[in-house]
């Protein structure tokens, strides 16, 4: 299993001709980089993002001590927030990184642009689970908050005595539709 499967996967589907693996040479490649600054409104959206996530907290803390959850919610919150963050300041930089890639072209060199962390699987995930059909672009970023809020906000009274749980409602935060969180790089 792990790396080892993943090179014998790779010279099976080679050796078939489904697969091509080249090495780019990096003689004479330059590395660039380059600061990209907030626009008021991107200045905006990141303010309001901070409020949010430090509503989704203070709302967790007290789903926690009024379910009794001693899991490791907090853990996965502070990850969700990583992530979220993560992603909004990359999509912040897509519009920069175009135009430099297309004056790079035009100036006739070649680019190569690598994305990590781009948010694909969840963005997957959540369109086999039916949403967001029919929407023109998702945010990675808004979907990794909504998984967070679905998947790890307690809801559930945690007791001493395992056949004591009672059910509480869905979860407390919701996340404002207002709320403009540009899409996925």
């Amino acid at each position: 299993r792990g790396v080892f499967f993943l090179e014998m996967l790779s010279m099976e589907l080679k050796r078939a001709g489904a697969y091509v693996s080249r090495g780019l040479s990096f003689n004479s490649a330059e590395f660039q980089t380059v600061e990209v600054g907030l626009t008021p409104e991107q200045i905006g959206i990141y303010d309001d993002a901070c409020r949010l996530w430090h509503e989704v907290r203070v709302q967790l803390t007290l789903a926690i001590e009024a379910t009794n959850s001693k899991s490791r919610v907090m853990s996965q919150y502070w990850g969700s927030h990583q992530r979220f963050f993560r992603q909004l300041c990359v999509s912040f930089k897509v519009e920069r990184v175009c135009d430099e890639a297309k004056q790079a072209m035009d100036d006739g060199c070649a680019i190569v642009i690598g994305l990590q962390t781009t948010g694909a699987a969840g963005m997957e995930r959540r369109l086999n689970n039916g949403f967001g059909a029919g929407a023109a672009f998702l945010s990675s970023a808004r979907e990794c908050l909504i998984y967070f809020l679905d998947n790890n906000f307690p809801t559930v009274v945690q007791a001493d005595d395992p056949k004591e749980k009672a059910a509480r409602g869905g979860r407390a935060v919701v996340v404002p539709d207002h709320l403009h969180i540009p899409p996925s790089p």
